[in-house]
Formats: C-alpha cells, sequence, structure tokens
C-alpha cells in the first residue's frame, strides 16, 4: 500500500523488550508509516531504533507533506492518528512528541524510560502469576 522508500536503523546494543510493550510499539510504529505514506504523501520514511542506558527512543522522519499538529482532530473510525498513538505510549508510561510543518514533513519522536519497561514487564509477570495458562487434555 505504500510506495515509499522506508529505511531502519538500530543504535546500540538490544535489549529484551515484554511482548506487551512490543506489540504497542509495533502497532504505534505501522500507524506512523501508515500516515506518513496515506496522508502526507512521503517518498521515504527512516525509522531509527535506539537502544539506551536510560531506556528505548524510537524516531519516524517522513519527507511528506506535513501538517498542523495543532490543528489535527481526534481520529475515529479503524485508525487511531496522533491521539491513539500517543494515548498508546502514554499508557506504558513513554512519551510521543510530534513535530510538523506544512511542507516540511513529519517527525515523531518516542520514548520509554528503562523504568517504564521494568514496570509493564513487571506488571507482565504478576498477570502470568494471577492468572495461569491452564491447560486441558483430551483422552
Amino acid at each position: 500500500w505504500s510506495h515509499a522508500e522506508v529505511n531502519t536503523k538500530i543504535h546500540g546494543e538490544p535489549f529484551s523488550i515484554p511482548a506487551s510493550i512490543a506489540r504497542e510499539v509495533l502497532l504505534i510504529c505501522q500507524e506512523a508509516v501508515e500516515n506518513a505514506s496515506r496522508h502526507g504523501k512521503a517518498s521515504r520514511i527512516d525509522i531509527a531504533c535506539g537502544f539506551l542506558e536510560s531506556g528505548l527512543e524510537i524516531g519516524v522522519i517522513d519527507d511528506g507533506c506535513g501538517f498542523d499538529v495543532g490543528a489535527v482532530p481526534n481520529a475515529t473510525g479503524p485508525h487511531f492518528g496522533l491521539s491513539g498513538m500517543r494515548h498508546r505510549i502514554e499508557r506504558l508510561g513513554g512519551t510521543l512528541d510530534v513535530e510538523s510543518a506544512r511542507g516540511v514533513g513529519t517527525r515523531l519522536h518516542i520514548r520509554l524510560s528503562g523504568a517504564s519497561i521494568s514496570k509493564a514487564e513487571a506488571n507482565s509477570l504478576a498477570s502470568l502469576q494471577t492468572h495461569p495458562k491452564t491447560t486441558t487434555t483430551t483422552p
């Protein structure tokens, strides 16, 4: 669905991320790429993922048409838009910053601290202990 060139770069030493965080971050990045392609008409999208001592940082930068960030209404329908992306990352204890202007493309910057990642991991483990997986066998 996209004709944009998508480039990825990883910085730092990758570390384990709980599946619940990885899923949310993936969905945010997918939404960002789709928005850049569909609405921004970007021809190039760069995604940089930084595994840092302080946590995880991801940047999504496109060369699309850009937009006025303050004028974006809350999206409805099957796509979450910026408000949905922000809600997803804030629920994990992270932040999402958006910079854009007409004619200059868009920059999204996602940050998750190491403390937020550890907390989500602890919550995941506690949930598994509270609700153990049950298996049944049929003779």
